[in-house]
């Protein structure tokens, strides 16, 4: 085996000699340094890419990671700009969304029609509405579209009044989102009329609450303690400090 490295980081790959011989040549180290040094120029000087970090008290949830998962956890080291030192786990980007139902981070029933279908593209989200009703991303004929799955008759007959796209694929009842954003945003709009979500998931900046619990960030009126203060008499005050 031989081992081969380029310019663009530490990746070193083994390969074999034969294939080594019948896919490199020998060629002078004059060019072979003006060579590495031109394709180590190009390398910008820093990479950005998201990295999902799950850290914490992992030892009692990893067998739930291990199975939503596929690839092994690759267990990551790193220090933020403001000097915190953080130890987790790698999680891949297209398990956040399951990650986030198993474990209930969700927030409260808030979102606009654009705020769902960004979710359910881009994010990969399952979004519950009112009455077992969900909206889900899926392939129809070779085409990423937006589903509106119904969980019964009544529901689809009240679907059909909307405009979304209907097609009857083996005798069962699809509705999609049409393609133009407008009338996506539209239609959806007159789906959550009629069913509004349970819960959405945790977006960034928002709040995090289990499913159906009130949103805590609200500041009720203070309590004034004092009317809530029972002062004893002094002659009870010095026999629990005798007894003390």
């Amino acid at each position: 085996m031989v081992s081969v490295s380029r310019p663009a980081g530490y990746n070193l790959i083994y390969i074999r000699e034969s294939e080594l011989t019948s896919k490199y040549k020998i060629v002078p180290k004059s060019r072979a340094r003006d060579w590495w040094q031109a394709e180590q120029e190009k390398i910008p000087p820093t990479e950005q890419k998201i990295v999902h970090l799950l850290s914490g008290a992992l030892l009692p949830i990893w067998k739930n990671l291990k199975k939503l998962q596929q690839t092994g956890l690759n267990i990551v080291r790193t220090t933020t700009d403001d000097g915190v030192r953080l130890v987790g786990v790698n999680i891949a980007g297209d398990t956040m969304s399951e990650i986030r139902r198993t474990f209930g981070i969700w927030r409260c029933a808030v979102g606009t029609a654009e705020e769902i279908i960004r979710a359910v593209r881009e994010e990969n989200e399952i979004v519950e509405l009112i009455g077992d009703v969900r909206i889900r991303r899926t392939r129809f004929q070779g085409i990423s579209v937006i589903e509106i799955c119904p969980s019964s008759y009544e529901q689809i007959r009240e679907l059909r009044e909307t405009a979304l796209v209907n097609i009857i694929q083996n005798s069962r009842n699809r509705f999609f989102l049409p393609e133009n954003e407008n009338l996506a945003s539209e239609s959806l709009e007159k789906v959550l009329m009629l069913y509004p979500p349970l819960h959405l998931p945790k977006s960034e900046g928002s709040g995090i609450n289990a499913p159906n619990t009130p949103d805590l960030t609200h500041n009720p009126e203070p309590v004034l303690l004092p009317d809530w203060l029972i002062e004893l008499p002094e002659g009870e005050v010095e026999q629990i400090l005798v007894k003390n």
